[in-house]
């Protein structure tokens, strides 16, 4: 039976949540196909988005990344009507690439904006997700301690009634063994992989199975239980090899090749040890060919960072980029005892605008604004943003007084100046603007410097618009 689009959607989603990652990246092709032939934009961007998140459940990181690529591009092209899942998935999806190139940094940034969202939302499954990467992102640090307490944080949301996914709870339960295995807490990762090991069936990923053995062998070799861990270390191996995952086999044969000497296997230690340098070998390969992917990776993820700063209408930087740089020239200006100036504008009675020639033309005058603040600014000592429909923000530093009054009278004359052809008429317009200082570092929050300087704004609107008004 032939599924609609709406129906395709929706059991992609249910697949992906019941962890049949093959079964969703064949009904993802399928929703991405019928989607374009409907040129439906949206629904091929959600196909995308399942086609990412599964390939990288299978570790193919290719695909993964590829799949990655073409949602984040679909994103930037509509950025106005991404869904909250999309958002989650984004964000997400850009963790596992910081992750891939080890920018742990990055990586602990796009897990909080996450976690923002997933606040927003009361989203306990997102939350969930949120403290095991943050889990994972430790255990690479090798911050252990701090490991194991995220992932117990998500385990306990991960089992609660508001989320109940399978897959969480088996991240969780995978970090808190890594963590306890590596703080040698031998009693806790007994617990936890006891645990994990009721949740294990057939219709788990490889990936999980794999991981699974693995603390197994590790588990009871530390226990001195050396047959017990022999076994499951080569049922490892096994799952390692036919996944093709050389990472994990490579730390699943050093296991082994120990185990031998303790069960005084020699000759099969001697094979394993013979595997193991071939593995090496390999591995050299695969690291030149994940070096040029990381490049690859590195220059598109900075294209992806960009256009995640700029506002989708005008092109300059939007508020979310805007509150970031606000927050580090006012800590700069704070330890230097230097000053910041807020100028905040907007466009004076620009619904009369909407209003007579129409939302287009004024989203022309948004953009005509927006350019002139671009070319004005020099990122150094003046940047500005869009903050939201017809307002915005520049931040000057490094400047005098006078400075900072020459520059806002050039912006405000130079608008007033512009001349907008429209059939028989001509459209002008002028803006009003209110200014407000750090004092040298004693407000140091983007909040405060715009509040004070909105509020110059409201006197300068009250006091006949037009004007540039200080707060006092």
């Amino acid at each position: 039976m032939l599924l609609t689009i709406e129906e395709l959607k929706n059991t992609t989603h249910a697949t992906y949540l019941s962890g049949k990652l093959l079964e969703t990246i064949k009904f993802g092709h399928e929703l991405v196909e019928k989607a374009m032939l409907q040129q439906d934009r949206i629904s091929i961007r959600y196909g995308y988005m399942y086609l990412a998140i599964s390939y990288h459940a299978l570790a193919d990181l290719k695909n993964a990344f590829h799949y990655t690529f073409l949602f984040d591009e679909y994103c930037q092209q509509n950025k106005e009507d991404l869904s909250d899942q999309e958002k989650e998935n984004l964000y997400l999806l850009l963790f596992f690439l910081y992750e891939y190139n080890e920018n742990w940094e990055k990586a602990r940034e796009t897990i909080i904006l996450n976690m923002d969202l997933a606040k927003k939302l009361y989203a306990t499954d997102m939350m969930s997700n949120c403290f095991c990467n943050l889990s994972k992102v430790a255990i690479a640090e090798q911050k252990y301690d701090e490991a194991h307490e995220y992932a117990l944080q998500g385990l306990d949301l991960a089992l609660s009634k508001h989320a109940d996914i399978p897959q969480l709870t088996f991240q969780a339960l995978c970090n808190l063994v890594e963590a306890s295995l590596k703080l040698n807490l031998v009693n806790d990762a007994t617990k936890y992989l006891s645990t994990l090991s009721a949740c294990l069936d057939d219709s788990n990923s490889i990936k999980w199975q794999i991981l699974y053995y693995q603390y197994v062998g590790e588990l009871y070799y530390l226990k001195g239980q050396f047959e017990v861990s022999y076994k499951a270390a080569t049922t490892c191996k096994e799952l390692t090899s036919k996944a093709g995952n050389l990472a994990a086999k490579i730390r699943i044969i050093s296991l082994l090749i120990e185990l031998c000497e303790r069960l005084y296997q020699f000759e099969d230690g001697y094979y394993y040890y013979k595997e193991y340098v071939d593995i090496l070998q390999e591995l050299k390969r695969a690291a030149i060919y994940k070096t040029t992917l990381q490049l690859e990776i590195q220059h598109r993820v900075a294209a992806i960072q960009e256009r995640s700063n700029l506002d989708g209408l005008t092109n300059i930087y939007n508020r979310y980029h805007l509150e970031n740089v606000a927050k580090k020239w006012l800590l700069e200006a704070a330890n230097e005892k230097s000053n910041v100036t807020c100028l905040v504008f907007d466009i004076d009675k620009f619904k009369s605008i909407n209003d007579q020639y129409g939302h287009l033309i004024g989203d022309d005058v948004i953009k005509l604004v927006a350019n002139t603040c671009k070319e004005l600014s020099n990122l150094e000592t003046t940047f500005a943003a869009r903050f939201g429909g017809d307002e915005f923000v520049i931040l000057l530093r490094h400047l005098t007084s006078t400075e900072v009054m020459e520059f806002a009278n050039t912006l405000n004359h130079t608008l007033a100046a512009m001349k907008i052809p429209i059939e028989d008429s001509i459209l002008t317009f002028t803006v009003s603007m209110g200014m407000a200082t750090n004092l040298k570092g004693e407000v140091n929050s983007f909040h405060e410097i715009f509040k004070n300087a909105d509020i110059a704004l409201y006197n300068a609107k009250e006091n006949g618009r037009n004007q540039i008004r200080q707060y006092e």
